[in-house]
């Protein structure tokens, strides 16, 4: 958890600390990132980075009595196969960004395929040369 937390204050990770300025909009990040702070000693490191960090957070947002985001409800409630937009509206296999995460899947998977199908290839080739080479030093 120590290693998590200092990634988090990485660059990489810079627009994840960007979400946490709309708590509002991202819940469940901020849900889980005090979920980890709760797991911590309170006498490391990485406690005192994290809960530092949940001070910057804005309250206002806290303070509307607004209660999750129902995109986000909608999100986690149908599973990681579909996306949900701000309007709770849901895309099924689309990103909010326009990626189409089936057909990224299906790729994917093409790929892997192709990968295996080559090196099984290569595995022919290299044994056909063997034993090609074993023929060479045998008349010899």
């Amino acid at each position: 958890l120590d290693k998590l937390i200092r990634l988090l204050e990485t660059p990489t990770f810079a627009y994840l600390r960007l979400q946490l300025l709309e708590p509002g909009r991202y819940t469940w990040l901020l849900k889980t990132l005090y979920g980890l702070l709760m797991l911590l000693p309170q006498q490391s490191a990485a406690f005192k980075i994290l809960r530092i960090r949940l001070k910057t957070v804005p309250s206002y947002s806290f303070n509307s009595g607004q209660q999750y985001n129902t995109a986000s409800a909608t999100f986690y409630s149908r599973g990681l196969n579909c996306m949900a937009t701000q309007d709770g509206e849901v895309n099924q296999g689309n990103a909010p960004n326009g990626i189409n995460l089936a057909l990224k899947l299906e790729q994917f998977q093409q790929m892997q395929q192709h990968h295996r199908s080559y090196v099984k290839s290569q595995e022919k080739v290299g044994k056909t040369a063997a034993s090609l080479l074993k023929e060479v030093q045998v008349d010899e």
